[in-house]
């Protein structure tokens, strides 16, 4: 047989350009930048790859060898995250015992080894391999986690047990709070770790705790210092009556440029005249910083040419390489948007992209106003169980 030349070339591409793709999945999921097409797009583009490195690895494997394996032994080495994800989906796709004993493994890796496992056995298309299963009651509390965290993102609920819930390390008992029942997040609340709080009020978000809204008004008394998840859980689910507490609390300038996200996140007709506010103010931080915020919400372009220096060290040569420029907002652009809306937009609940909330995420919503808008209904109890957006964290 002639040797194969394109082949494993091909195969080489696939397992180099893997961890990249994930890599720009994370960071899209919630991008205010990006699109539901998108991600489409980047997921079919993930899953041709796999396909690409199950049929190539087997055509390797039948003339000596898996190619998918061999591909796959650097990735299931590294200490990054999507690098291990990558790995282990390429072990995966060659349909292999020693595949699926390199990603067991791989999986046993701490904290980012655990990670991984979940990202990458959620992708998988189709079932999950039996492996799942069996890490369900695996003497490794992380990788039970990732079990989990693979069932759930499935659209499978499965209640983390006490030792999870009480893991040192605070990212692994992030995880394991979001997929607890209301009613043993609640214990967490009061928790000093702001990203803890966050993580067990998002339990309770999906769980329709019923106390999560009093709880949220009742920590947003005006007297915090900066943005905390009770805000932005507030912010994310108010109702007409919490226009006061939260006008009050965004427009406070101690809470930085945080709070002009977070009303964006609100979109109330009132949040118009707050980032008009911002971006015609004097600090040019907080002048960007409101123009993105009013970009999310109009879905219009109001950058100006007139640019901002970064923040970068003057003798920082290589940060200097790779500093990408940002500019100003346009106030007048702004001003002017918002006039021409105004009177429509004042009638609306919410705003998103520019119109009213009409409760159905539309194709060309920014990927964080859809999954603002799924957390919502699963809030309201119409959200899908199998509906990934809604199982994200704030």
């Amino acid at each position: 047989m002639a040797a194969l030349t394109c082949i494993p070339d091909i195969l080489a591409e696939h397992a180099e350009e893997l961890p990249f793709d994930l890599s720009q999945r994370a960071m899209m999921r919630r991008s205010p930048r990006h699109r539901w097409t998108d991600l489409q797009r980047l997921d079919r583009r993930i899953a041709a790859r796999i396909d690409g490195l199950r049929i190539g690895g087997r055509i390797g494997g039948r003339i000596g060898g898996d190619a998918s394996l061999v591909l796959a032994e650097p990735l299931l080495q590294a200490r990054d995250r999507h690098d291990l994800a990558a790995g282990m989906l390429i072990a995966l796709a060659s349909d292999s015992r020693q595949g699926l004993a390199a990603i067991d493994q791989a999986a046993r890796a701490g904290d980012i080894g655990s990670e991984a496992a979940a990202d990458a056995l959620s992708l998988w298309p189709g079932e999950p391999p039996d492996l799942v299963a069996a890490w369900l009651t695996d003497a490794d509390p992380l990788v039970r986690l990732a079990a989990l965290e693979v069932r759930d993102r499935r659209g499978s609920n499965c209640e983390p047990d006490a030792q999870l819930l009480s893991l040192e390390a605070p990212g692994s008992r992030w995880r394991a709070l979001r997929l607890a029942s209301p009613e043993r997040a609640v214990a967490a609340l009061d928790d000093e770790d702001p990203s803890i709080r966050e993580a067990a009020l998002v339990a309770c978000l999906r769980g329709r705790w019923g106390g999560l809204l009093d709880h949220c008004r009742a920590s947003c008394d005006g007297s915090q210092a900066a943005v905390t998840p009770e805000l932005a859980i507030l912010a994310l689910l108010a109702q007409p009556s919490d226009d006061a507490v939260l006008s009050a609390c965004l427009s406070d300038a101690a809470l930085g440029s945080q709070r002009f996200g977070l009303a964006a996140t609100w979109a109330r007709p009132q949040v118009g005249a707050l980032l008009l506010e911002g971006i015609g103010g004097g600090d040019p931080e907080q002048a960007i910083a409101a123009a993105e915020a009013f970009s999310r919400l109009m879905t219009v372009d109001i950058e100006s040419d007139v640019v901002l220096a970064d923040s970068v060290p003057a003798n920082d040569a290589f940060e200097s390489a790779f500093a990408s420029d940002r500019f100003l907002p346009d106030g007048a652009r702004a001003r002017s948007c918002w006039k021409s809306n105004e009177a429509a937009l004042s009638r609306c609940g919410r705003i998103i992209c520019g119109e009213g909330d009409p409760g159905v995420p539309a194709p060309h919503w920014d990927l964080m106003s859809r999954a603002e808008a799924r957390l919502r209904a699963a809030w309201n109890g119409d959200a899908d169980p199998r509906d990934e957006d809604a199982r994200l964290s704030v």
